[in-house]
């Protein structure tokens, strides 16, 4: 990864690193849409330009209660849209990896560390994550559908 950058955020008590090339932008979540019937997972929907994309939360995929996040980070990565709740995004930084040392319990949505202000940062598996997100939403589930602004969504509840 010589040359590519990471974008760190931080949601809750962890600061954490995304990929730069799959980060898009910051949104503040003033106007997210609340899914009823959804796993905690699903924070809701949100309008970008003409499309609605799902925001998550990593917490519940990590044993952590679910905060009130005031941003998401918008992703797009496997042709996949969509955006994580945090709560400050940090800056981008340059690649260096770490030996990764970070909390057991976030060995399921990471896959490597960097190094970010002189400490060791867990970089964060997008594909890990829609690993888990996808054992959250059950197939027996009656497909729930959700009106937005200019499109209509399918949302699994």
């Amino acid at each position: 990864m010589t040359g590519q950058r990471v974008c760190v955020v931080r949601f809750g008590a962890y600061t954490v690193g995304l990929h730069g090339a799959y980060t898009r932008q910051i949104h503040s979540l003033t106007d997210l849409r609340r899914a009823p019937r959804t796993p905690s997972t699903l924070l809701g929907l949100f309008a970008v330009r003409s499309q609605v994309i799902p925001i998550v939360a990593l917490e519940p995929l990590l044993g952590l209660p679910v905060p009130k996040h005031e941003f998401a980070v918008q992703l797009e990565f496997e042709g996949r849209s969509f955006g994580i709740g945090i709560d400050a995004a940090l800056g981008f930084v340059a690649f260096e990896a770490a030996t990764p040392a970070f909390e057991p319990f976030l060995e399921s949505v990471c896959q490597d560390a960097i190094y970010f202000n002189q400490q060791v940062v867990p970089l964060l598996s997008l594909s890990k994550i829609l690993e888990q997100l996808s054992l959250t939403f059950t197939p027996q589930s009656s497909p729930l559908v959700v009106t937005a602004p200019a499109t209509t969504l399918r949302v699994l509840s």
